[in-house]
């Protein structure tokens, strides 16, 4: 694929878009110089052997030169497209876990305007005593696979993202609701069955999470502070719990009470 912002700006794309380049320049400029061929013999007053000739030595020397010159150019091209692409990449995903970012996320959130979604933000559990008990090696290796159970459970229906050092974010349609919540429930109940492999032995973890509905209108700033509520209810309640932010101060429990994992 090649992209034409303008004649001297071009952007190629895919190995595709490098052949198409290089056969596209060597064809001009094959074109250019029988033509500037043909005058020049005309000019002269040349003889039709004497025409056929010079055309030939000027293809063979402008496909020659310039096939390879474009190639190259192309190629030069191509690289720097992708080195582009893979740094937007970087900027916008969490080394850790492969995740949209915090930057991400909160981006997408801004492209998709103020139409209705589900918001849900979880929270590792005592996150901070993995890391000075166990260290942050144990740490991360909690983060990848808490991150890994919600894209495998949730990534079907939204956008999972990292927002921050133990906190994960999901933004669905409203859409996905029922079935969100069923998942939730699955999720955090399979989240707490599961060891967590660490170096010396295992660790077990459980997760918090606040959810929340966009009402008509209402800015994604105030469905994150809603869903954010839910998530510090959900911690008040004792850990290990789901919360449903319905508006109007109105924060209610997703399942039934659960006993906090004891760490």
């Amino acid at each position: 694929m090649i992209e034409f912002r303008s004649f001297l700006d071009v952007v190629v794309k895919d190995q595709r878009g490098v052949r198409r380049f290089t056969v596209a320049v060597a064809t001009v400029c094959l074109v250019y110089s029988l033509a500037a061929t043909v005058g020049i013999d005309w000019y002269e007053e040349s003889s039709l052997r004497d025409l056929v000739i010079d055309l030939g030595y000027t293809a063979l020397n402008v496909l020659v030169l310039s096939a390879p010159l474009a190639y190259y150019g192309a190629r030069s091209n191509l690289a720097l497209y992708q080195a582009k692409c893979e740094a937007e990449r970087c900027s916008l995903t969490d080394p850790l876990t492969g995740l949209m970012n915090r930057r991400a996320f909160m981006q997408m959130s801004a492209d998709a305007g103020a139409v209705q979604q589900a918001l849900v933000v979880f929270d590792i559990d005592r996150f901070k005593r993995v890391n000075d008990v166990h260290g942050h090696q144990a740490g991360d290796a909690v983060i990848r696979r808490v991150s890994e159970a919600l894209e495998a459970a949730l990534g079907a229906l939204g956008n999972v993202a990292r927002v921050g050092g133990e906190e994960f974010a999901l933004l669905a349609p409203p859409s996905a609701y029922g079935d969100l919540i069923v998942r939730l429930v699955d999720l955090r109940a399979q989240i707490e069955a599961t060891p967590i492999p660490i170096e010396g032995g295992t660790i077990s973890t459980t997760i918090s999470a606040g959810v929340a509905l966009r009402a008509p209108g209402e800015s994604f700033a105030n469905l994150y502070r809603r869903a954010d509520q839910a998530l510090y209810a959900a911690k008040r309640a004792g850990r290990n719990c789901l919360r449903l932010n319905a508006g109007l101060g109105s924060i209610e429990p997703l399942e039934p009470p659960l006993s906090a994992l004891s760490a």
